[in-house]
């Protein structure tokens, strides 16, 4: 049995059965029977009374399954538990679940706590060998996981007074996931063509040679595998295929979410204006990768999300950034970057997001002279701002 249980009895239950019993005894040598059967009687019903208390609910099952499920913000969506009672039903009963105030319990009544939870409160009964599941209507209301913390289940008794508190014991492996809201940042980010690669533009010196978009007449300097046989057959000319304008495209989002010894007090702000660039990625079809300078004990020792793109690659990042909070342990930001330097990691557009100190901007300011484009995700006037490297006036306007 996974649950610990707590016995809460009236004192004076135990008073009463000793009166009762003394009474008893006093009318028995003073032949008094019906005053003996009325305390029989009475001894009799504390007897169940405490037998009730030690027996119900011992047989009670919760199903503690992986029960994963993803909310937006102000998305509603149900909590779903599952007992199974082997032994005594269960009536009356009061189910309390408490948890992260990320997500809110609708149409019931919760109480809030200074620590960031709350708690829900539900009518439970179950019959003997019944499945039940529990459905607790829910709410996103910010970023974050909804863990439920505490299980309890309050018997009361069926007879007299007092009860029985059920808790639960294991990690309750059932989380809720709220994902953050994007938030609309100024600027766009425009990117020099360096290198070929898979990403259209309508002007670049590069172009992509899987995709054809027609033909022109040979001229001199034209590569040989670049002429179309079949459309120069047609024209009795040589032709020469024109392929699509491209460029390598892909962003790296570092985010910076220390102030020196804390977590910055613009994190919520960095999470949203973080949120809309990677929609931004997705809507443009433009690969990109995740890093925050938080510990991990992954491939990498802060928190890194490789290159990738669609919307499975969405939820990737916004599940990473669901998990960020105040309580959690972070790496120099330096560290990252060199990290990131060392191995080659940076693509040719580099977000940069958070403080930034001389030595941050020391390693930026180096991968800017490497070609790579740095652009500042500053928040400036209660609003996200893209900003060139060392540049302080924004230049064009984004759509969201």
């Amino acid at each position: 049995m996974n649950w610990s249980r707590e016995v809460v009895d009236e004192r004076y239950n135990s008073m009463a059965l000793m009166l009762f019993i003394t009474v008893g005894i006093t009318a028995l040598v003073m032949n008094n029977y019906m005053i003996v059967l009325l305390m029989v009687i009475s001894i009799g019903y504390f007897q169940l009374h405490s037998w009730y208390f030690q027996n119900i609910g011992k047989k009670l099952i919760f199903i503690n399954e992986v029960n994963k499920f993803k909310l937006l913000m102000d998305e509603e969506g149900q909590l779903k538990l599952r007992f199974r009672n082997e032994g005594m039903p269960i009536f009356g009963a009061t189910l309390r679940i408490t948890m992260k105030d990320s997500v809110a319990p609708i149409g019931l009544k919760t109480d809030s706590y200074h620590s960031g939870t709350i708690e829900v409160q539900v009518p439970f009964s179950i019959q003997k060998d019944e499945d039940v599941q529990v459905r607790i209507p829910v709410k996103g209301i910010k970023r974050g996981i909804g863990r439920i913390s505490r299980i309890q289940i309050v018997i009361p008794h069926l007879f007299g007074s007092g009860d029985v508190i059920l808790e639960y014991k294991d990690p309750v492996k059932d989380r809720t996931m709220v994902f953050p809201k994007p938030v609309a940042v100024s600027n766009t980010i425009e990117h020099r063509a360096t290198a070929s690669g898979e990403f259209v533009t309508s002007n670049s010196l590069f172009h992509d040679r899987f995709q054809t978009i027609g033909t022109r007449d040979y001229m001199s300097g034209d590569r040989f595998q670049d002429i179309h046989w079949k459309a120069s057959a047609r024209k009795q000319e040589l032709q020469t295929k024109l392929f699509v304008p491209s460029t390598k495209m892909e962003w790296m989002i570092a985010l910076n979410i220390s102030d020196r010894f804390s977590i910055t007090h613009d994190l919520e702000k960095m999470v949203e204006y973080t949120t809309f660039i990677l929609h931004k990625a997705v809507k443009e079809n433009i690969p990109f990768s995740l890093v925050v300078n938080v510990r991990s004990l992954g491939a990498t020792p802060f928190l890194y999300l490789p290159v990738g793109t669609g919307h499975q690659q969405l939820q990737k990042g916004l599940e990473l950034l669901a998990t960020l909070s105040k309580d959690d342990f972070t790496v120099p930001f330096p560290i990252v970057l060199q990290y990131l330097s060392m191995h080659q990691m940076v693509p040719a557009v580099l977000i940069q997001s958070g403080h930034t100190f001389e030595e941050e901007r020391k390693i930026l300011g180096q991968l800017n002279k490497q070609g790579i484009e740095v652009i500042h995700l500053k928040i400036k006037d209660e609003q996200g701002v893209l900003l060139p490297w060392n540049q302080t006036k924004p230049i064009k306007q984004i759509s969201p």
